[in-house]
């Protein structure tokens, strides 16, 4: 199964773009852009975004001056007295599909789905567990990926369904709420509860992207521990898709490190994927700097920095790439004096799959205020040194309770990323001029001015504790 995007007019005629596997494609002026045509006035900088998960295809105008015509009709484009960021931030996100045609000033492309696919493995209806073959997938789709079979419908109160633009903006949470709600009807309105077979649900901890976790107790030697399930928002997934994410999960799991959340468990039940990991008592840091009144202060956040930073190193020696670091992903013990990095490779595995269904494009969670622009050009192949990039963002917001871009003027997210609109700490709060000097290294917008190594970084780190001490 495979997308091509066929230049079928304008100054690329004949160039084709290939893609089999979750990627995304930047159009516009800007040299940064997939496919860059620096010499049409009618385009934007940075145009419209493509994010492509075969053999599904959406597209997301990015606040351009002058909008993108698919077949014909007119998405995006800006008002009178609106600038691009405000024009992309209220642009809808639109799914296009085999032979549809974008038009964007003298280029034309057009989508062409290939016909072949990996073999499609049967689903299971989520209430029931029932089977559901192949052929009926299409039929009996129901909610973020999921399946209901034709008797677990009949028990259902009539609900409409979302739009597919409403199901396009709800995260995987969300959607897993709904599905709850609605399999509660069949237990005569009373509440559903997720349930995994070998363990207890005792109650919910957090909300992720494509998931939730919770505190669970495994039945077989009653050990408390967190259980992530995830929803995959993609349709026809097949052998390859799960086989590629689980093999990847297996590496993950080896990694044993004082400061890295052991990851224990995996599965797979009626169209969850769900994880155990170890169970930290004192919460994330986002919960901590709460505590603090917003922030923390150099004398209490640089020990955590240097622990974190210690997990990374060891990752990145394994070849091992976080991709998803943020204030979210660090969990603390009892005390709230030791730190452990979470989901290690799971959010970049998931993805890589294609399990995700679109996240680029469309989805704007927490992850994007640490996400560096090479992670959006080029989300397959990030390098530790985006790493540093993330963790560098996640200090930053730990030492100030702000984010790295400027995200509080209305910007549109994906513009400021693209655009490196990055503020340096100083103008955020008065720290140590050393600490801020070794912040601002790695939080720069090209690879290149960032420290390459976590260990790099640390040894800089190291230099401004001896100065203050």
């Amino acid at each position: 199964m495979g997308v091509k995007l066929k230049v079928i007019s304008g100054p690329l005629f004949g160039r084709e773009f290939n893609f089999t596997e979750h990627e995304v494609f930047l159009f516009g002026r800007s040299a940064d852009c997939h496919c860059c045509l620096p010499d049409d006035r009618y385009i934007s900088r940075h145009h419209f975004m493509l994010e492509v998960n075969p053999p599904e295809v959406q597209i997301r105008d990015l606040g351009s001056l002058n909008g993108t015509a698919v077949n014909s009709v007119k998405y995006g484009g800006r008002k009178k007295d609106e600038d691009q960021e405000e024009a992309a931030k209220r642009t809808a996100l639109c799914k296009v599909k085999n032979g549809d045609l974008i038009t964007v000033g003298e280029t034309t492309l057009k989508i062409v789905v290939e016909a072949k696919k990996d073999k499609e493995v049967p689903g299971h209806c989520f209430q029931c567990g029932q089977l559901i073959p192949v052929n009926q997938k299409e039929e009996l789709a129901y909610l973020g990926g999921t399946f209901l079979c034709r008797e677990c419908r009949k028990k259902l109160a009539p609900s409409p369904m979302p739009s597919q633009k409403e199901e396009l903006e709800k995260s995987g949470a969300e959607i897993l709420d709904d599905l709850l709600q609605a399999i509660s009807t069949a237990g005569g309105g009373q509440p559903a509860l997720l349930q995994i077979p070998g363990y207890e649900i005792i109650r919910e901890l957090g909300i992720g992207g494509c998931g939730k976790v919770y505190l669970a107790q495994r039945c077989r030697d009653r050990k408390e521990l967190a259980l992530k399930v995830m929803l995959s928002r993609k349709s026809g997934l097949s052998d390859k898709d799960i086989q590629r994410f689980q093999r990847e999960m297996k590496i993950c799991m080896e990694l044993k490190h004082q400061h890295i959340v052991t990851l224990e468990e995996q599965g797979n039940y009626h169209g969850l994927f769900y994880f155990t990991m170890e169970y930290c008592p004192g919460g994330d840091m986002g919960r901590l700097m709460d505590k603090r009144g917003k922030y923390l202060n150099p004398e209490e956040a640089l020990p955590l920095m240097f622990q974190i930073l210690d997990g990374l190193i060891y990752a990145h020696k394994k070849g091992i790439v976080h991709r998803d670091l943020k204030p979210g992903n660090l969990l603390l013990d009892r005390t709230q004096k030791v730190v452990k990095i979470s989901d290690f490779g799971l959010s970049k595995n998931f993805e890589q799959a294609g399990l995700s269904g679109f996240t680029a494009a469309g989805e704007y969670s927490g992850t994007s205020y640490f996400m560096p622009k090479e992670q959006i050009l080029d989300f397959k192949y990030v390098k530790p040194v985006s790493d540093i990039f993330s963790i560098g963002a996640t200090f930053y917001n730990m030492l100030t309770g702000n984010y790295v871009y400027d995200f509080q003027s209305g910007i549109d997210p994906l513009l400021a990323i693209l655009e490196g609109k990055v503020i340096p700490i100083s103008k955020r709060r008065n720290l140590p001029k050393k600490l801020a000097k070794v912040i601002d290294k790695a939080i720069s917008p090209e690879m290149e001015d960032r420290y390459q190594t976590a260990i790099e970084m640390k040894k800089e780190l190291e230099k401004v504790m001896l100065n203050s001490s």
